[in-house]
């Protein structure tokens, strides 16, 4: 379990697994964290590593396909 309180230690957290790796990457962004995790991801593309990425909001890379999740508008309501 790891237990992370600020944005920034999330951030932080996210990067480290990005860097470290090596096969394969499940994530899922809204616009906001591929702007502030797009080049660690662009670099993992380029060492091979496997992305799959579900956006939500419309999430646009361009150097992996970004399968869009149809629910965000309902996900931001409840929120």
């Amino acid at each position: 379990v790891i237990n992370l309180r600020s944005n920034e230690a999330i951030y932080k957290h996210a990067l480290e697994m990005i860097a470290n790796a090596e096969k394969n990457l499940f994530m899922e962004l809204w616009q906001a964290d591929a702007d502030r995790l797009g080049d660690a991801l662009r670099a993992a593309a380029e060492r091979g590593v496997e992305l799959r990425i579900v956006g939500y909001d419309q999430v646009k890379l361009d150097f992996c396909e970004v399968y869009q999740h149809g629910m965000a508008r309902t996900i931001e309501t409840d929120l």
